[in-house]
């Protein structure tokens, strides 16, 4: 998987044990960036340098188990831990984890937000036509 590892801040600290201490934290593809998955109360979380507007770079260990960033409020402890992922913070391609495409099926009632110029039709406003494709640009 191809990763870029533009931005963040070098990771020159010793890892840390850490534990999620909120019910959840949500899991992103960078510091205050897209959100794709989310941890647990009690999930381990091996922490690696320095924050990065509020995020740490890390191993998250539950049901998943891969490096991600989580927000530094929602871990805490202090225990010692090898390093689980690379030395430099990544920002994962958004084509990792999304084809593009926003909202559900074409039936399931969900709103959706929609990028102005986006070529996205909508019926109300918020709910894209049945098999309308909107153009997107990945990062």
């Amino acid at each position: 998987m191809p990763v870029s590892s533009s931005s963040p801040t070098s990771t020159a600290e010793a890892a840390l044990r850490k534990s999620v201490t909120s019910d959840y934290t949500l899991l992103r593809r960078g510091p205050r960036s897209y959100v794709i998955g989310t941890a647990y109360r009690g999930w381990t979380v091996d922490v690696q340098g320095s924050a990065d507007s509020g995020y740490r770079w890390g191993g998250v260990f539950g049901d998943l188990n891969g490096c991600l960033w989580i927000y530094e409020g929602a871990v805490a402890g202090s225990g010692p831990a090898t390093q689980s992922c690379s030395s430099t913070p990544q920002i994962w391609p958004t084509g990792l984890f999304t084809n593009g495409q926003i909202g559900g099926g074409s039936d399931d009632g969900a709103s959706v937000a929609t990028v102005a110029g986006a070529g996205c039709a909508t019926y109300d406003g918020v709910h894209l036509l049945a098999g309308e494709t909107c153009a997107h640009g990945r990062t």
